[in-house]
């Protein structure tokens, strides 16, 4: 994705980010992506909303398998069936609480003609599938994690000694956290979302999409200190 896409998506959210409440749009996004609404559903069922089991649960996202195909994710249903699904977990209620939020937020009741609709909720859910998917982030990295991207984004270069130590740091303080999660585990893992990128054997350089995170993380004003 070029930077001027996501630029531009950065600042759509920023605006929304000013005349919304920040709740509702996260709420909202959990039917923006797909893909991820029967393992949404999966996750209701394993941890309900205990908060103790939600961060046992965010201990273990960077341990899955990251190589799953859509059609594994998704499973026998369609797209379509899983929306269903994934509605189905609320109340009719709830379900209308956020029909009229989405409305509200689109004015998509003044909006005339049918493709000028479409294009309004096209461009609606490119905003809250990147925010779904940098909140996606944001619930499994690491605080060590995040303070290596920091120092990447200084422009510097860096290989894989040179920023070990984020990983030995974190190591030393939780021992037990990172018995069995390798060094390689810990870089893949930001590999795997396309936070960084290996530009030879040893060169480590984070990626546009790995600036327009930790933006992200700076203008939603979520917390940098996270653990481990």
């Amino acid at each position: 994705m070029q930077i001027e896409t996501l630029t531009k998506m950065i600042e759509v959210i920023n605006e929304i980010l000013k005349t919304t409440a920040w709740p509702i749009v996260s709420l909202i996004t959990l039917f923006a992506l797909k893909a991820p609404i029967s393992d949404l559903i999966r996750r209701f069922k394993k941890i309900g909303y205990d908060k103790a089991g939600i961060e046992i649960e965010s201990q273990n996202l960077q341990k899955e398998d990251k190589e799953k195909t859509r059609g594994e994710i998704l499973g026998k249903d369609s797209n379509n069936e899983n929306i269903e699904k994934a509605l189905a977990q609320f109340r009719p209620e709830t379900i209308k609480f956020f029909e009229k939020a989405v409305k509200l937020e689109t004015s998509l009741d003044s909006i005339n003609t049918p493709n000028e609709r479409v294009n309004v909720l096209y461009r609606y859910s490119q905003v809250l599938y990147l925010i779904m998917h940098f909140n996606k982030i944001y619930d499994s990295i690491f605080g060590s994690q995040l303070r290596l991207l920091q120092s990447l984004n200084g422009g510097l270069s860096e290989n894989k000694t040179s920023i070990r130590f984020f990983y030995e740091n974190a190591k030393e303080r939780n021992p037990k956290f990172y018995e069995n999660y390798s060094y390689d585990q810990y870089l893949e893992y930001l590999k795997s979302f396309d936070l960084i990128i290996f530009k030879s054997d040893v060169k480590i350089e984070i990626t546009t999409l790995g600036i327009d995170f930790l933006k992200y993380i700076i203008e939603t004003g979520l917390s940098i200190e996270k653990l481990y």
